[in-house]
């Protein structure tokens, strides 16, 4: 994972008190989550598909609301 999106996943996680195992908890459509991945998408070069993997938002997403 690129240095740049594991950090701002950290801090996203950190503001929200979740751990890595609360992704795979929260459903696929989360608020929070869209918000996790609008940050992502629009501070780092990582695709939709890798955000929605590593925020556990479906294999096949392609991008979440914008």
């Amino acid at each position: 994972m690129p240095r740049l999106s594991q950090r701002l996943l950290a801090v996203e996680l950190k503001m929200r008190g979740w751990k890595r195992k609360d992704l795979d908890r929260r459903p696929k459509g989360d608020c929070e989550k869209i918000k996790i991945a609008r940050r992502l998408r629009q501070e780092t070069t990582m695709t939709w598909a890798w955000i929605a993997e590593h925020l556990a938002m479906g294999a096949g997403a392609t991008r979440p609301i914008e």
